[in-house]
């Protein structure tokens, strides 16, 4: 694991672990950062070090977490992805929900 990806879990933890945070709110703020990791070059990185070249020797941009700057913990915490929280969370937006009754949902999950 990289250490930016050890800093961002941190930093998630320390956001989701606050009073005001609602449980959505945590795991909206886990979507925001995952979706920007899917974009940063260490997904890349790792990509390309266990699946491409299969060396399983990433070269991370950072030595360790203690090189990890504040700046590159803000494009994941910071930005935001198109989607509302209300649309990530909208179950009725997905055609699968529509075909479980009340009764037998857990049935269906495995």
């Amino acid at each position: 694991m990289s250490p930016l990806s050890f800093g961002l879990i941190f930093e998630i933890m320390k956001m989701n672990l606050s009073e005001s945070v609602s449980y959505k709110e945590g795991l909206y703020n886990e979507y925001n950062a995952h979706m920007g990791f899917f974009e940063s070059p260490e997904f890349t990185e790792g990509a390309r070090a266990k699946l491409v070249d299969r060396d399983n020797n990433p070269k991370w941009s950072h030595r360790s977490v203690y090189d990890v700057s504040e700046e590159d913990i803000y494009f994941f915490t910071k930005r935001k992805v198109p989607d509302t929280l209300e649309a990530v969370y909208d179950l009725d937006s997905f055609p699968y929900w529509d075909s479980l009754d009340d009764d037998d949902w857990h049935k269906k999950l495995y």
